[in-house]
């Protein structure tokens, strides 16, 4: 008995020299014949394999790809095998036991002759099995790990073997006799991904068992898998390199399975990507796309109306501004506008509206705050320090619009007859739904405004503020506050709320 190992490669020489002193290490070395197919490493691989002299090289030119690469090494292998010799599949980035090689070939002879694939644990994670081996629907066109279908106990205490549908190549055991039999590998149709998965399915419909024992495991290093995350949408789709690539997926589909499933892949395949997969992931992205077209858009206008935008600065809704020619309004950085009922808990009875009036008066809101559907007027100045939250429907205003006393109140041109004064509002200010702060009004750092109350005075940092007219009553420091001073403007006099 002989079994011939497998290993494509491509650079990564440390992983190369791992595996091959894991494979010297094993119980039935005397029994190996290690293949290496080196498909056109640049980092001193091949002068490497040269000076092993218990490693075969077989030199490829950079493109036979895994699919490529494990064809030559079974071209090199099966015109001298016996009919009772194995051809193990192995990946260079893996480590294993030293009765690895054994265990496989046991599990294959107590099982008639199986495929046999290994469990693979990732270094330093807990619990380290991360993967037995394919479940595969093709009905529905589907793959996930038997893994997923276990419960916490058993994927720390697994049992000994599982059935599956298919088999990946990362420590995989054949009898060679197969690939004689129902053909090799397919680099032509399925050169990478899918390949390892329909040889194993080919064999399986010709009734060959296919098992995973979890007493073979392979060691890898993190992170396991096909991260396809980094990838742009084109080469997570149609590259190569991809997992999720569309044409091989469609090939692979349409060589597994019955012969009606094979000649309907591609129409199933169709239907299914539009409810999940690679059309979701188009539709995702075009949805992305239109989003941040949108929200541009809405920058674009805004700065267009002459308003200073900051960094970052999010608009959910479009914003009713309304700016004097001769005034300012200011957006700190990522500040966030919320117009739209649909991304705020609460409703909103109309967007954020920012409005400055007349000439000289200014809107200032600093960065990191958050208001959703407030009401914000300025004759004068109203000053909105950074971090500052205001819950839906707020109003601020720093002017009484209209004259207090009866003569001329409906129409007043006179700005001197409209009684203004500045609002400030410190840093970190909390301002519930619905509260309403009036001009010439002074609220310090740190301060929470109850929801609904109306705010007219001079407040303290730390201040809890509620009512109407709205009083101090009690400390967000949890200490005991005094009642703010009382105003002493005289502009305030005759028109107290």
């Amino acid at each position: 008995m002989r079994v011939n190992v497998i290993i494509p490669v491509f650079n990564r020489l440390e992983h190369t020299r791992k595996v091959l002193e894991a494979l010297r290490s094993q119980t039935v070395f005397d029994a190996l014949r290690i293949v290496v197919v080196n498909d056109g490493s640049t980092d001193g691989t091949a002068a490497y394999l040269q000076s092993q002299s218990d490693v075969i090289e077989i030199q490829g030119d950079g493109n036979l790809w895994w699919g490529g690469a494990i064809d030559e090494g079974l071209k090199h292998v099966l015109s001298s095998c016996q009919s009772d010799d194995y051809v193990l599949f192995l990946n260079n980035d893996t480590w294993f036991d030293d009765n690895f090689v054994e265990t496989l070939v046991q599990v294959s002879k107590e099982n008639g002759g199986a495929a046999v694939g290994s469990v693979i644990h990732e270094e330093g994670r807990d619990p380290p099995l991360v993967s037995i081996g394919p479940k595969v629907n093709l009905n529905r066109l589907a793959i996930w790990d038997l893994l997923s279908e276990l419960s916490e106990k058993e994927k720390r205490s697994p049992a000994s073997q599982y059935r599956v549908d298919a088999l990946s190549g990362r420590g995989t055991l054949y009898p060679a006799h197969l690939f004689r039999k129902y053909g090799s590998m397919r680099p032509r149709l399925l050169p990478h991904y899918m390949a390892d998965y329909e040889v194993a399915m080919r064999f399986s419909r010709a009734g060959v068992p296919l098992v995973v024992s979890s007493k073979a495991i392979i060691y890898s290093p993190p992170v396991y898998g096909n991260d396809t995350s980094r990838l742009s949408w084109r080469k997570r789709l149609f590259g190569k390199r991809s997992s999720h690539n569309l044409f091989q997926r469609l090939i692979f589909y349409s060589l597994t399975g019955s012969p009606v499933q094979r000649v309907t892949a591609p129409i199933r395949m169709a239907y299914f990507m539009g409810s999940r997969g690679i059309l979701g992931t188009l539709n995702a992205r075009l949805k992305n796309f239109a989003v941040s077209f949108v929200k541009a858009r809405q920058l674009s206008k805004v700065k267009r109306q002459g308003v200073s935008v900051g960094r970052g600065v999010v608009f959910y809704g479009t914003p009713l501004l309304q700016r004097h020619a001769e005034s300012e309004i200011r957006l700190g950085d990522r500040v966030v506008l919320c117009s739209d009922s649909r991304y705020t808990a609460l409703a909103l009875n109309h967007p954020v509206k920012l409005a400055t009036i007349r000439a000289g008066s200014s809107i200032t809101i600093g960065a990191d705050s958050g208001i959703s559907g407030a009401t914000i007027v300025s004759a004068v100045q109203i000053s909105i320090g950074s971090e500052v939250l205001m819950g839906a429907n707020v109003a601020i205003f720093d002017t009484d619009f209209h004259p207090v006393r009866p003569e001329g109140r409906r129409h007043s041109d006179v700005d001197a007859d409209i009684k203004t004064a500045p609002v400030h509002i410190g840093d970190n200010v909390f301002i519930g739904t619905n509260a309403v702060v009036l001009r010439g009004t002074e609220i310090g750092r740190d301060s929470v405004v109850a929801a609904g109350s109306i705010v007219r005075g001079k407040f303290p940092a730390g201040a809890i503020i509620a009512g109407n007219p709205a009083k101090v009553v009690g400390s967000a420091y949890g200490q005991t506050q005094e009642l703010p001073a009382p105003l002493t403007d005289d502009r305030h006099e005759d028109s107290d709320i």
